[in-house]
């Protein structure tokens, strides 16, 4: 299938909410918003930097929500010597989990804080927030995307339907809202 509901390189939604609605349609199903007269408007891949603009988004926040928990917890920056010597571990564990964390909860809901600042919505083939088991996948998989030189990642920027393996392997498109 080629992607969401069939469809090549665009597909029918509602401008607010982003939910699939049929051609001529005055009405969201979804959220009730007015279509106006052109029913719904077509939507488009997210290419490659308006992604990788978002994930950098994304990793500012999840850096900096890292860095206050381990702070919280004293854990911190510390790496070296001196009486907190091996605390990076557990550090980085905090920083992991927080990680998946985050991805898993924002991208079953469709949008992770990069994303909604980008104008990036995350479907499944049926023009859905994936939900929380395809946002599961797609967050493991996006280390076999990191791990394999980034190739996963950079696979979006040459994919007709700019998309990265975890969103192959999950069955999710990112699309512009």
């Amino acid at each position: 299938m080629r992607g969401p509901k069939g469809y090549n390189h665009a597909m029918p939604y509602c401008s607010n909410c982003g939910h699939e609605v049929a051609e001529g349609v005055a009405f969201c199903p979804q959220c009730g918003t007015a279509l106006g007269a052109s029913g719904a408007a077509t939507r488009a891949y997210a290419g490659f930097w308006r992604r990788f603009a978002g994930h950098v988004i994304d990793g500012v926040v999840v850096s900096i929500a890292s860095a206050t928990i381990t702070g919280i917890l004293g854990l911190g920056m510390l790496a070296g010597d001196g009486p907190m010597y091996g605390l990076e571990g557990p550090s980085n564990l905090i920083s992991l989990l927080l990680s998946v964390a985050y991805y898993w909860f924002f991208n079953a809901r469709g949008q992770t804080l990069g994303q909604a600042a980008l104008g990036v919505r995350l479907v499944d083939a049926d023009g859905n927030p994936p939900g929380n088991q395809k946002a599961l996948i797609r967050v493991l998989m996006s280390f076999v995307s990191a791990f394999a030189l980034l190739i996963g990642y950079i696979w979006a920027a040459f994919h007709a339907e700019k998309r990265t393996w975890h969103d192959i392997v999950a069955g999710t498109w990112a699309v512009r809202v």
